[in-house]
C-alpha cells in the first residue's frame, strides 16, 4: 500500500522510519511539509515513484534523508540544499536525472551523499 495520508498529521514527528523490506508503492505526499520537526525520514527499499517533492526542502530539522532502493524519477529538487541540518543523503538506487544541484555546495553539515546507481549527468 501507499504511505498513509495520517502520518503527516503527527506534526511532532521525529523519526519516519518505513525503510527496509516494506512494499510500499505510489509516491511521496507534498503533505511531508507538515512534519517540521522530521530528523529522519527513512523511505529507503520500498516502491515508491513519482520524484521527490520539493516541499521536503521545507524540512529545516532534517538530519538523514534515506530514499534510496526504491523507483523514484526526475530530479533532485535543489530545495534539498536550503536544509543544512542535513548530514546524510542517500538517493542511491533511483531513476533520478540531471545533475546533483548546485544548492548542495551550501549543506556545510553534510557528511555522506550517496548517488549512485542514477541515470546522473553533468559534472560533480
Amino acid at each position: 500500500g501507499s504511505i498513509p495520508s495520517q502520518i503527516f498529521n503527527l506534526r511532532r514527528l521525529i523519526s519516519l522510519s518505513l525503510g527496509g523490506m516494506n512494499t510500499l508503492n505510489g509516491s511521496i505526499s507534498e503533505l511531508i511539509r507538515n512534519l517540521q520537526d522530521l530528523e529522519e525520514l527513512s523511505l529507503d527499499g520500498n516502491a515508491l515513484t513519482g520524484t521527490i517533492p520539493t516541499e521536503i526542502g521545507t524540512l529545516s530539522k532534517l538530519i538523514v534523508l534515506a530514499l534510496s532502493h526504491n523507483t523514484l524519477k526526475g530530479e533532485i529538487p535543489s530545495e534539498i540544499g536550503q536544509i543544512t541540518a542535513l548530514e546524510v543523503i542517500n538517493l542511491s538506487l533511483n531513476d533520478l536525472t540531471q545533475n546533483i544541484p548546485i544548492e548542495f555546495a551550501m549543506l556545510s553539515n553534510l557528511d555522506y551523499l550517496f548517488v549512485n546507481q542514477n541515470p546522473l549527468s553533468g559534472e560533480v
